[in-house]
């Protein structure tokens, strides 16, 4: 179904679905479950599956996927050991940024850790404006991102059974 050959409206649906529901999804974790405001884990869960969602190969969003969950896990780490032993301040938060950068570049990832860097200074965000214990707070936001991540590839797998589908008629 395309308005025009740039325009995908199966698409535009799915996505819009999924980035709702991830939205949804992320901000019930953080109010639910640790009585915090829906806003930031809603924003981490739909930021991820926007970016998964953005590439419409099953493979290639599986494995991008798989990167952004363990950097998120490395993000959320990283921010849980440093909160326990320091109180969060910006001069502080270099030597964080650097392990994780330092980590990223020395197994090769990507982007030299950038998703981790998000989750990361999204945890010490939540730190800042509530009382959450650190480890708490990390597995709140991996579990936030790691939610939107599935939506994502959920979502892709139905744009692609969709094309297969058109594709055996």
């Amino acid at each position: 179904m395309h308005l025009n050959r740039n325009i995908d409206i199966f698409y535009l649906i799915i996505r819009t679905i999924a980035t709702i529901l991830s939205y949804i999804a992320g901000g019930y974790i953080s109010h639910k479950f640790n009585n915090q405001s829906p806003y930031l884990g809603s924003m981490l869960a739909a930021i991820s599956t926007v970016i998964i969602i953005g590439s419409p190969d099953f493979g290639k969003s599986v494995d991008l996927g798989w990167r952004r969950i363990f950097a998120s896990f490395l993000g959320a780490v990283i921010a849980c050991i440093y909160l326990l032993f320091f109180k969060f301040s910006i001069i502080s938060m270099a030597l964080p940024i650097a392990l994780i950068t330092l980590i990223s570049m020395f197994f090769s990832f990507q982007g030299n850790g950038k998703i981790a860097t998000i989750v990361m200074i999204w945890i010490f965000v939540r730190a800042e404006i509530s009382d959450i214990s650190p480890l708490l707070n990390g597995l709140f936001r991996f579990i936030e991102s790691t939610l939107g991540v599935l939506i994502g590839i959920a979502g892709v797998f139905i744009l692609r059974m969709k094309d297969k589908i058109i594709h055996k008629k």
